[in-house]
């Protein structure tokens, strides 16, 4: 519907920003503007305060939760249409209207919805916090306890792939007598997230209750606790508030989890309906690639590309698993780095803000070796979401193995600690740590640990530390190993090291232990 009406309502929108309504703020027209057009473009689901502030009022420093512009700016808009709609505007056919703490507009024909939901809107998972209980001392209760509520949900709106119903929409809800029983159908909840907090002998403590919407069934829960004389009570709840995003939030997250196994579970068809399931997709191939990098999860990303072209996020992710099958020689799709390059062209492009476009584009720094970016790139990925572990944890990597192993190992451990899933790529440091440290035997144990069937990489590195060790008989049958899955190696050795070694003397000394299995091979 939204489609069918999307030239009427862009001249609506044509003839409020040439009003006298909008002629004097320049911000107000912006700003409308940039929310219409992501909305009848399909990226609803990418209208967020920090967009706003970067796309909008361009400010590349723009933090969550420090700058009250977007928010401010949003109030004059609302007048201004408000104003608008009770003169020059009072007859016209269609309506744009934007709900208080709400940032997608809503399209109304008569008060009748125009809006066709973006299938991304439908399928991302939307979640409520609902008032925390509180045994706090009388005078600090409500204050403390819709702190709580208002940073969690400024925290889970950072992430892309989650929405969040506004905590406005929530009280606005009980105040006019809704049901709590009917809380979920109201709003078509995925997730509702409750708790208590109370305060015992100068220990903060937060239950958190994760509650899948549809049954009632409680997910996930957990317990915390921080002291809170030495630095105040506020600092305390911010380190837990941000320790129960990372848990929930995210590519390694709880929600996450349960969305894999719904995957699982569902028969997978194409189409439009099917665009968070090729999100999923894309995730778990970098998550568990022996499973999901196959070209189902390229073909499904393809078609959501087809389908939502203008979504930079889309585009990042088809270039993240294009140049992860060109570095690790995986035959999934033809000329996979000229692919990749032309996406990531298209996501910067599109969507130059969003953490996902720039961790990919970290990663393109990466392959393209110059590493003089890798550290201010990797560092400004972080700084977008902290606690995006997912969007954290590759960038700690990136930045371990291009030389700053230590620093990124650091930032890794950090940020898995609130996480229930650990990728498998992270134990390549630990292995490339002992390594460097020329601790063979430690580098053996590691790389044992590695999990990653069906990629050649478990047995390089076992490989690796096995010549080390004189293990040269073992070491010639992992050579096989390689050989099996991935048959060019033997000739593209030092291409595949390159991509994952960034010291050049440690690639050296790589190379001369495989060049040594070789010469082994050829003598028996």
């Amino acid at each position: 519907m939204l489609k069918d009406n999307r030239k009427i309502i862009s001249q609506n929108l044509e003839k409020i920003l040439n009003s006298a309504s909008f002629q004097n703020s320049k911000r107000n027209r912006l700003l409308l503007g940039f929310l219409v057009e992501e909305t009848l473009t399909g990226r609803a689901n990418r209208i967020k305060e920090y967009t706003i502030g970067v796309s909008v009022f361009e400010d590349v420093n723009f933090e969550l939760g420090k700058s009250s512009v977007v928010r401010n700016q949003m109030v004059r808009l609302r007048k201004a249409l408000n104003d608008y709609y009770l003169t020059e505007g009072k007859d016209d056919e269609i309506k744009i209207v934007v709900e208080k703490g709400q940032y997608v507009p809503r399209f109304l024909d008569k008060a009748k919805e125009l809006n066709e939901p973006g299938l991304q809107m439908k399928l991302i998972p939307l979640l409520a916090v609902l008032p925390f209980r509180s045994y706090f001392p009388e005078q600090n209760r409500q204050e403390m306890t819709e702190y709580l509520t208002d940073e969690l949900i400024l925290k889970f709106t950072a992430f892309s792939d989650l929405r969040v119903i506004a905590n406005y929409s929530i009280l606005t809800y009980f105040k006019q007598g809704g049901k709590m029983t009917e809380l979920s159908s109201a709003f078509g909840l995925d997730y509702l997230i409750e708790g208590k907090v109370q305060i015992t002998n100068n220990i903060l403590k937060i239950n958190v209750q994760l509650i899948n919407a549809e049954n009632g069934v409680c997910s996930w829960a957990k317990k915390y606790q921080e002291a809170y004389m030495e630095y105040g009570l506020t600092f305390s709840m911010d380190i837990i508030i941000n320790e129960i995003a990372q848990s929930i939030a995210g590519g390694l997250g709880i929600i996450t989890q349960i969305e894999q196994g719904r995957l699982k579970k569902s028969h997978i068809k194409k189409g439009k309906t099917e665009l968070y399931k090729a999100i999923i997709l894309s995730r778990n191939a970098d998550m568990f690639p022996e499973t999901y990098f196959t070209k189902e999860t390229f073909d499904y990303l393809a078609m959501a590309i087809d389908d939502y072209h203008l979504d930079g996020e889309l585009h990042a992710r088809y270039a993240f698993l294009l140049s992860n099958s060109y570095a690790l020689n995986l035959a999934i799709v033809e000329n996979p780095w000229e692919k990749a390059k032309y996406h990531m062209e298209k996501a910067m492009a599109l969507d130059p803000a969003n953490q996902f476009v720039m961790s990919t584009k970290l990663d393109f720094y990466r392959l393209n070796k110059e590493y003089d970016k890798i550290r201010p790139a990797a560092l400004r990925v972080i700084s977008l979401n902290p606690n995006n572990a997912y969007l954290v944890v590759a960038s700690g990597w990136t930045l371990a193995i291009c030389g700053y192993l230590e620093d990124g190992i650091k930032i890794v451990e950090k940020s898995l600690r609130n996480c229930p899933i650990k990728p498998y790529y992270v134990q390549y440091l630990y292995f490339l740590r002992a390594y460097t440290a020329l601790d063979f035997t430690l580098a053996l144990k590691e790389a044992y640990e590695f999990h990653a069937p069906g990629i050649f990489w478990k047995p390089l590195i076992e490989l690796l530390a096995l010549e080390k060790l004189n293990f040269i008989e073992e070491a010639s049958t992992k050579f096989n190993e390689i050989i099996e899955m991935n048959p060019d190696f033997a000739s593209n050795y030092s291409f595949y090291l390159s991509n994952y070694v960034y010291d050049s003397g440690i690639l050296k000394e790589m190379e001369k232990s495989i060049h040594k299995v070789q010469i082994f091979q050829s003598l028996h």
